[in-house]
């Protein structure tokens, strides 16, 4: 998809995953790998590019649903005469997730900030690594793959929380029906 319909999705439904049960479907093949024997490398390494882009894809989904919420609220409270509009930021690294999502105050975000700093930093690890490392070394680049794995599960779980409650708290259902017609079809 390209980004110019995302915006569309995200203009109309922020908090509102894309592909769902295929982004399911890949979180549930990583959880596969991941019971694999420990021995059997290559399924683990799978497992943690799976993981760290599972970890990617919420952080950034997170950043972009918050960002849309300050649109839709400055938008409908001012009536469209003055408003933040910062939803066209998509297709950041990690780092710049980070950073962006340091901007804004939710439920846990200590923790979570805490968790995707340690998934980066494994990530990071883990694929700058991979090749200089001699065999006898593949134990620490085990340790970056469990962390991945280990550090994405627990941000999902966190993350599972965090979104419901923003989409229950500030996002009151009838927020886009204070939004002139012309808005909602951009």
């Amino acid at each position: 998809m390209n980004s110019k319909n995302k915006k569309k999705v995200l203009l109309t439904k922020p908090f509102v995953h894309e592909n769902l049960e295929f982004k399911n479907a890949l979180l549930e093949y990583a959880r596969q790998l991941k019971k694999n024997p420990k021995d059997n490398f290559e399924s683990q390494l799978i497992s943690a590019v799976l993981y760290a882009q599972l970890a990617e894809y919420m952080a950034s989904f997170l950043l972009e649903s918050l960002r849309h919420l300050v649109y839709d609220i400055t938008y409908s409270f001012s009536q469209a005469f003055a408003f933040i509009d910062t939803r066209n930021r998509v297709g950041v690294s990690l780092d710049r997730i980070i950073e962006g999502l340091k901007e804004f105050s939710f439920s846990d975000k200590p923790d979570i900030l805490s968790l995707l700093i340690e998934v980066k930093d494994a990530r990071n690890d883990l694929f700058h690594n991979l090749v200089s490392k001699s065999q006898e070394d593949l134990k620490e680049i085990g340790e970056d793959i469990i962390t991945i794995q280990e550090k994405t599960e627990v941000i999902i779980q966190k993350l599972n929380v965090v979104i419901p409650g923003l989409q229950n708290v500030f996002y009151p259902a009838n927020l886009n029906n204070n939004q002139p017609e012309a808005d909602k079809t951009k």
